[in-house]
């Protein structure tokens, strides 16, 4: 493929410049500390992708509020505590040349007790059919409201670590993507029901 294919030409995401379209998708690397800061490991091997030529590096997931971890190994946004090792890593992809942003998200009923200590929280508390999951309780409206609290915290956190922006996990059945499903979204508040409001 030419070095002059549309996919290494620079591309603006509204007043960000990216060097090229190539980005690198958020994986479960499952390298942080155990408290969620970054490890080293984890920095060198996000490095060394944008050393690669990537022009838009997306952090593992990184969970909101502890209670959201859902695996080992597994990157927070949840406290300052965070921040300088995220300062770290947004530094060194940009002195790569890459863009960067961190992924946010929540387990919901993924979340393994045996991981976080508690019963695994959904927007209704519907039944599980697949092996592996726990039954969830439903969260209250206030704990949904501070859940979306959380992801504005963990977004503050990521701009004042110097990311780029934040992408927000919707995908593969995590919170988000269960509040917006209408099988499992059966709420009555102002959180289910219409698209709108899921």
């Amino acid at each position: 493929m030419s070095e002059h294919h549309p996919l290494f030409e620079e591309v603006r995401l509204g007043s960000l410049t990216v060097r090229n379209r190539a980005a690198l998708a958020a994986m479960t690397n499952k390298q942080s500390n155990d408290d969620g800061t970054l490890s080293d490991e984890e920095l060198h091997w996000l490095r060394r992708r944008a050393e690669g030529g990537f022009g838009l590096i997306a952090t593992c997931a990184a969970n909101v509020v502890p209670e959201a971890k859902t695996w080992d190994g597994e990157l927070g946004i949840y406290d300052d505590a965070h921040i300088p090792g995220l300062t770290r890593l947004a530094e060194a992809l940009h002195e790569a040349g890459s863009a960067a942003v961190v992924q946010i998200f929540h387990g919901g009923y993924r979340v393994p007790s045996s991981i976080s200590g508690e019963q695994p929280v959904s927007c209704t508390a519907f039944t599980i059919e697949s092996e592996g999951f726990e039954q969830p309780r439903e969260l209250s409206t206030a704990e949904v409201e501070a859940t979306i609290q959380a992801y504005v915290d963990a977004a503050v956190r990521a701009r004042t670590a110097g990311f780029d922006g934040v992408e927000i996990h919707g995908a593969h059945t995590y919170l988000i993507a269960q509040f917006l499903s209408r099988e499992y979204n059966t709420r009555s508040d102002r959180y289910g029901g219409t698209l709108e409001n899921r």
